[in-house]
């Protein structure tokens, strides 16, 4: 029987090899190798951790470890040791005279630095030191018995109560020191109350003068409003200001006295007076006089220009020559344009700066505003003393 691996059985007569087993012989060697390797490393390693555990010391208890690590010191606190003193010293001790008084403290290496006051310290400290002026002055001064203390004491009172009220002022000047006032009567007619009133004459602001207006309705107290006061039909006198100026539009108007019905009077100062709305003054017709503005300064550039003209020269002089010849008409002329010419200038000047006029008809609706407390004795009853 042929066997199949052999090389004749093969096609070709080539056959088949087996395989070679150098490199498998080797590979096996290489391991040993790197297996004996390891062993030794791990020999060595445990070699080295055995002769580590034989060098620590061995510990018998918990206490004697505690015992070792504090080194025997009371509950772990480590004592600080005093320095070794020197033997035969002697330590002076300092002889206290105490029939004397005790010396002043020695002062600091470095000066202690004052302290900020508070703003209340400084103001005792200023009355402090005036209370301490007085007393020196009071007792440089001549001294006449109890008398003299009495004055120093008035002095250093009068001046200490003094000193705080700049501050005092000064820390209130946030607090309102009025307080609400009880009318004296019932028939009052507080500031800020209005009584509404019709003008009876009229108000051209070219000249001041007096103006007369008259209540149109009854005015009663403050405080109830059942009191008659003032009655319809009272007279109000008062006095207007011609002081306008350009581009003004009301008149000032100050009303004076009360006059009532039954002839009785009261004096009411100056109060003034106001339109509808509240504002102050009274609004009427505003004439600006425009044409008599332009009309003067259009009058006085013909002026200007007339004299302007005769100061041209007239008479020339013959061909040939320069200049001209004056003659005694000609200069007589020129100094009278010239002349004329300034005088109407300085005349028209004024008429330039002319103030707006503001007229006020009879029948004008106002209200004059109370400005201080209107107080009477009894409500308003005709012909009662």
């Amino acid at each position: 029987m042929t066997d199949s691996m052999a090389p004749s059985a093969s096609p070709g007569g080539a056959g088949v090899r087996r395989v070679n087993n150098v490199p498998i012989i080797i590979f096996g060697a290489a391991l040993m190798a790197f297996l004996l390797v390891m062993a030794m490393v791990a020999v060595h390693r445990s070699k080295a951790k055995a002769e580590a555990v034989t060098d620590t010391p061995k510990v018998g208890n918990a206490k004697l470890m505690a015992d070792t690590l504090t080194n025997g010191w009371q509950g772990g606190f480590i004592q600080p040791k005093a320095p070794p003193m020197p033997e035969n010293v002697v330590v002076p001790i300092a002889h206290v005279d105490l029939s004397r008084p005790p010396a002043p403290p020695t002062m600091l290496a470095e000066p202690l630095r004052p302290q900020p006051q508070s703003p209340k310290d400084q103001e005792l400290e200023r009355i402090r030191q005036i209370k301490l002026a007085a007393f020196e002055e009071a007792v440089k001064s001549p001294t006449s018995g109890p008398a003299s203390l009495a004055t120093f004491r008035a002095e250093s009172g009068r001046k200490a109560a003094a000193a705080p009220a700049v501050s005092q002022a000064n820390a209130d000047r946030w607090k309102l020191l009025s307080r609400p006032e009880q009318p004296e009567t019932n028939f009052v007619l507080r500031t800020g109350f209005v009584i509404p009133a019709v003008m009876i004459s009229g108000i051209n602001s070219q000249l001041a003068g007096p103006v007369i207006a008259q209540v149109s309705q009854p005015v009663y107290d403050t405080a109830t409003g059942k009191y008659l006061l003032i009655p319809q039909g009272t007279r109000i006198f008062g006095q207007y200001s011609n002081d306008v100026v350009a581009g003004q539009e009301r008149v000032l108007v100050a009303w004076q006295r009360l006059i009532f019905p039954d002839g009785k009077a009261m004096d009411i100062g100056e109060m003034p007076g106001t339109d509808g709305a509240g504002l102050a003054g009274l609004s009427g017709d505003v004439n600006n006089h425009y044409l008599r503005i332009f009309g003067h300064a259009l009058l006085m550039s013909l002026i200007t220009a007339a004299a302007t003209y005769s100061q041209q020269p007239s008479n020339w002089s013959a061909p040939g020559s320069y200049g001209y010849q004056q003659t005694a008409t000609g200069t007589l002329s020129a100094a009278l344009g010239q002349q004329l010419g300034a005088a109407g200038t300085a005349v028209l000047m004024k008429n330039l700066n002319i103030a707006p006029t503001i007229e006020v008809h009879a029948g004008y609706r106002l209200n004059v505003v109370a400005t201080k407390d209107l107080t009477f004795d009894t409500p308003y009853r005709p012909f009662a003393k």
